[in-house]
């Protein structure tokens, strides 16, 4: 009767691992970019549209020169 081999798990240098290390903190750092021009992006344009309903409509501007038109 033979016995059952042991398992023995292969050696591991100091590299292993690296490559997964690098990849998680590249994935983590496009996601933060993403994550402020989405921000950023939001921001942008909830401003531009604060500043068109504060601007006064064309027609009233007296140097937009629709006055001259009727």
């Amino acid at each position: 009767m033979n016995p059952t081999p042991k398992f023995t798990p292969p050696e591991r240098d100091a590299r292993s691992g690296f490559a997964l290390l690098v990849t998680v903190v590249l994935v983590a750092f496009l996601v933060l970019i993403l994550v402020g021009l989405a921000t950023l992006t939001r921001v942008e344009t909830q401003v531009a549209g604060n500043s068109q309903n504060l601007a006064p409509p064309p027609a009233s501007h007296p140097e937009s020169g629709a006055h001259l038109l009727s």
